[in-house]
């Protein structure tokens, strides 16, 4: 895509007119979920999550930053499946909150914006 855009750039210099090209390629999140597990006296969450194109091929090298309960910020990037795992040890309160504040990926734009994903994971009972 940097490519395309280098050469319209040159072109709209030479013909000394504007040529335009279309905006970043639309990704979005496929998946995601949360889990719990006991952790002795404590309890631990994961948060996994999906990211794909337009037409639903795995993009790797996303850049995902979330926040848990609205202080702590963990970041991950996307692997060749396009999966990102969050993971929050020592978990006591009774819940946990976890939010993406965004998905980073040159050319690429997040389709709809991030809207309200988010998730909040009990406490597991046992």
């Amino acid at each position: 895509m940097k490519k395309i855009k280098a050469l319209l750039l040159a072109l709209t210099f030479l013909l000394g007119t504007t040529i335009s090209y279309a905006a970043d390629t639309p990704m979005t999140f496929e998946y995601f979920s949360a889990c719990a597990y006991k952790e002795d006296s404590a309890w631990q969450s994961i948060v996994l999550t999906t990211v794909v194109d337009e037409y639903g091929v795995p993009l790797e090298g996303v850049r995902v930053v979330g926040t848990w309960d609205k202080i702590e910020i963990e970041e991950c990037t996307t692997d060749k499946k396009g999966n990102c795992r969050f993971e929050k040890k020592g978990l006591t309160k009774d819940a946990s909150f976890f939010a993406v504040d965004k998905a980073v990926k040159d050319d690429y734009t997040l389709k709809d914006g991030l809207g309200s994903l988010s998730i909040m994971i009990l406490r597991p009972s046992r």
